[in-house]
């Protein structure tokens, strides 16, 4: 069954503040399922990607895609990424009561900046998919300017002016970014 709570910690974000660590730990508090996965409200997920992201769930505690995909929709520019030894945050899940307590101790003792490297260290019991390409991070949407690469102009450095790569990638859907101009 999928739960979903939307917490918003107190106070809220500041201008030079970098709050992931102090959101994750709020949503971590108030977990209550076998499972925790990482969706960022800017991403593009296609709609099989939870189920079958949880299946690697029997394999490994630790599981997540691989071999990340940017979108910049102001720019119109795309980039894919090598990472075949972890995934980005936003493309992870991991089972709760093993995984947990090794998150948490990133967030209060890592100087990684990020947190994702960092998390995917903390063990060698894990499954990284390269197939199955159901998550984009979709950057350049209006809103507080992110620190992932991706998000600094000029890093989705290549061209789809018309938008045939993201329509490649997610079909349809790319209709709901054809506004989103630089």
């Amino acid at each position: 069954m999928l739960c979903q709570d939307r917490i918003e910690p107190r106070p809220a974000w500041q201008p030079g503040q970098v709050t992931l660590g102090r959101n994750l730990l709020a949503a971590l508090g108030r977990v209550t399922g076998d499972a925790v996965a990482v969706i960022e409200d800017d991403d593009w997920y296609g709609p099989t990607y939870l189920a079958e992201l949880s299946k690697y769930l029997d394999e490994a505690p630790l599981v997540g895609e691989g071999l990340a995909r940017y979108y910049n929709v102001r720019e119109r520019g795309y980039i894919e990424h090598v990472n075949a030894r972890h995934a980005s945050l936003c493309s992870t899940m991991w089972r709760h009561e093993q995984i947990t307590p090794r998150v948490i101790n990133v967030i209060d003792n890592s100087r990684e900046p990020f947190y994702d490297l960092a998390i995917w260290r903390t063990t060698d019991d894990f499954v990284l998919t390269l197939t199955g390409r159901d998550i984009i991070g979709i950057k350049g949407m209006p809103g507080r300017a992110g620190i992932g690469s991706g998000h600094n102009r000029g890093s989705c450095r290549n061209p789809d002016p018309d938008l045939t790569k993201l329509r490649e990638w997610i079909g349809d859907d790319a209709d709901f970014y054809e506004s989103y101009r630089r």
